[in-house]
């Protein structure tokens, strides 16, 4: 979790938390900053938004990854399939040629 520094906007002092009431109060001179918790939440609301999309864009690349993967093996696949015929048609060819 990151904290943040926060100083007085009257003395420059750093504030003190009271997170049960809400508030950051600072020591020397008294002044009182409170909570906007609406703002807070919707705050929270983005970053775990935000948080959800680069979660999902990390599956994305993940899925596109095993799907290239798959195709790719496919390929290879098909192409030593087709060095296979080309190769048994060449022997055939060579046998009907050798029997005439």
């Amino acid at each position: 979790m990151k904290l943040i520094q926060l100083k007085c906007e009257n003395c420059g002092a750093d504030l003190n938390l009271n997170m049960d009431k809400m508030i950051a109060y600072c020591p020397y001179c008294g002044n009182k900053l409170l909570f906007d918790m609406d703002a807070i939440n919707n705050i929270l609301v983005e970053k775990e938004k935000t948080k959800q999309i680069e979660i999902n864009s990390k599956k994305d690349v993940e899925i596109t990854k095993i799907k290239q993967g798959s195709e790719d093996k496919y390929k290879n696949k098909s192409l030593i399939l087709m060095a296979d015929l080309i190769a048994a048609l060449f022997l055939l060819i060579l046998i009907i040629v050798n029997r005439l």
